[in-house]
């Protein structure tokens, strides 16, 4: 797959890794090499060699929340389409079976020199997440690789298997082909991919399902693409990148960008376009990650706004003051092996304390 004339391998000792599931005695390790020509000059495949050049001209921290799945396994050890718990976003068990798969791979990837910054369960059944500490980008990169092996044996050593699922992207065109209509897409690197051949399919579909990224190339034959995507990204999380003729850019542009649509003109080169996928991407995610704190307020403030709840109620049945009812509560949690928080609830609800 590198094309004509061999091609070499170049070990990269500053990334020497000990694996910490193999014995002590007889260690094993594991690194990452450089793809290298005869000449010792690097390969122009060498997607890692592209990237040590790239993060030359840039100085940024790349951290990651990884995303993977865990499927039970049949009678013959081959992998299942049935995952391994039917748990939600944040449950914890018994709910949530992955707690200590998550663990033993959080304590691997400390030992391997990655740091875990949290783990919980995912939105879905089987769904688990981990946020690692960032680096710069070839580091990231690495660590990356190194986290897929770390979590794919974790895994099998508990009798599951894992995989690392990617939301499906929309790909909205008049083409009957992807590769056809845009030929510009890094190849391979944004699957799953689903088509629509006009706005109206397209919102069919998004009304079936939610999308990790939406590619507009525009004009429809149904519509301009702009109004799709501005909805979109009013409507929905998903990432939007406009694909528009080089007429109407500027114009097109200018609207968008209030919308927080990406737009490209067409034609467009491979690497134009991968580098406004990844800035798409980023920008995604940041927003996200801003939702998920704000959703950790908004539960705080329930949690509080519940447990006061449970105060009142104390102070007018049972006289408390209300250090009293505080304490009342507090006990109560401690007895009944729970939360203060389903404690205020069981008050509230007339569970006498």
């Amino acid at each position: 797959g590198f094309g004509a004339g061999p091609v070499l391998l170049r070990p990269d000792p500053t990334t020497l890794l000990q694996m910490p599931w193999r014995p002590q005695h007889g260690r094993v390790v594991h690194m990452f090499c450089d793809l290298v020509a005869l000449d010792g000059t690097p390969h122009p495949q060498d997607i890692r060699w592209q990237l040590k050049e790239l993060a030359q001209q840039m100085e940024c921290t790349v951290a990651a929340e990884m995303l993977f799945a865990l499927y039970k396994l049949d009678e013959q050890g081959r992998p299942t389409t049935e995952p391994q718990d039917e748990a939600g976003y944040l449950d914890i068990a018994p709910t949530d079976r992955g707690e200590n798969v998550r663990r033993a791979i959080c304590l691997t990837l400390e030992q391997m020199g990655i740091q875990p910054e949290s783990s919980h369960h995912g939105a879905g059944p089987g769904r688990n997440l981990i946020r690692y500490q960032g680096a710069g980008p070839l580091k990231a990169a690495d660590n990356m690789v190194t986290f897929q092996a770390v979590v794919r044996t974790m895994a099998d050593q508990n009798g599951l298997f894992a995989e690392f699922p990617h939301p499906p992207r929309l790909f909205i065109t008049q083409g009957a082909n992807v590769r056809e209509a845009v030929p510009l897409l890094p190849p391979g690197s944004f699957n799953p991919v689903c088509v629509a051949r006009s706005c109206a399919e397209a919102r069919r579909k998004l009304l079936e399902r939610g999308f990790d990224l939406v590619l507009i190339n525009s004009p429809l034959p149904d519509g301009p693409g702009l109004p799709l995507a501005e909805d979109l990204c009013a409507e929905t999380e998903a990432g939007v990148l406009l694909l528009v003729p080089a007429g109407v850019y500027e114009e097109t542009a200018a609207q968008a960008q209030q919308s927080g649509v990406i737009t490209l003109h067409k034609p467009s080169s491979r690497l134009l376009a991968s580098h406004s996928l990844q800035a798409l991407c980023a920008m995604r995610e940041r927003l996200r990650a801003r939702g998920r704190r704000q959703v950790a307020v908004e539960e705080k403030i329930r949690e509080l706004q519940m447990i006061d709840r449970a105060k009142w109620v104390l102070i007018e049945k049972k006289g408390f003051t209300e250090p009293e009812a505080h304490r009342a509560l507090e006990r109560m949690a401690m007895e009944q092996r729970i939360t203060k928080v389903q404690a205020a609830q069981r008050v509230v609800g007339g569970i006498s304390i």
